[in-house]
């Protein structure tokens, strides 16, 4: 039971809105009193990421490990326009694809699950408990923290708020920590600057992909 895989609550996605090209160097952006726009998905947008392990104490090691995650192209379902947002697996090499849009600062699936927010840091856009009959492993909460926090990738410095999705763990599924968190930062203007993977309970450690370049059609 200890090496449970936790589920994945909602996939991380992207955003971003930007008339940059090609990123390479720091990029800060600046917040501002209107909602950012997290959303700028047109055909040929792409974003390379590295993976980090992220131990205990959250010292971050590089793994050497890349990909990347791109738009190629949109549909129209009901009405509204969907990008077709293509990324990798977690943990196997099969490459997914995802319809998201921006409904009014938020970001959507074609599904209408809510994947991240640039002006709502009150609601519980979800919450569930994770089993293992006849335990319980956790309370699973996704919601907005931490807006407008600056977070340092290889691609630069960028303000960003965290679409986190926590765990508070039930005692006897604890001793990596009663509480743990995935974190999934968008970049005002750029996109997913970090996404952390679904965790092991067996490990303290986590896996993290971090933004070291992009390109904004």
């Amino acid at each position: 039971m200890r090496y449970i895989l936790i589920a994945l609550i909602s996939a991380s996605v992207v955003l971003l809105n930007s008339c940059k090209k090609d990123k390479d160097e720091s990029a800060a952006s600046v917040p501002s009193n209107a909602a950012a726009d997290y959303t700028p998905f047109k055909t040929g947008n792409y974003w390379v990421y590295e993976r980090y392990q992220i131990d205990s104490s959250g010292n971050a090691t590089a793994k050497g490990v890349f990909d990347s995650t791109y738009v190629t192209g949109d549909t129209v379902i009901n009405g509204n326009t969907y990008y077709k947002w293509v990324k990798p697996d977690y943990y196997s090499p099969a490459l997914l694809t995802y319809l998201i849009r921006d409904s009014l600062a938020y970001l959507v699936t074609h599904t209408a699950d809510i994947l991240f927010s640039s002006v709502d840091f009150n609601t519980i856009f979800k919450s569930y408990y994770v089993f293992a009959i006849p335990d319980t492993i956790c309370n699973v909460v996704f919601k907005m923290e931490s807006k407008d926090v600056p977070f340092t990738t290889p691609a630069g410095t960028f303000i960003t708020s965290d679409a986190r999705t926590a765990y508070y763990m039930t005692p006897a599924f604890s001793f990596n920590g009663s509480e743990r968190f995935r974190h999934n930062r968008y970049g005002a203007n750029i996109g997913v600057v970090t996404e952390t993977f679904d965790f092991f309970l067996s490990s303290p450690n986590y896996t993290e992909r971090r933004l070291i370049r992009y390109h904004l059609n």
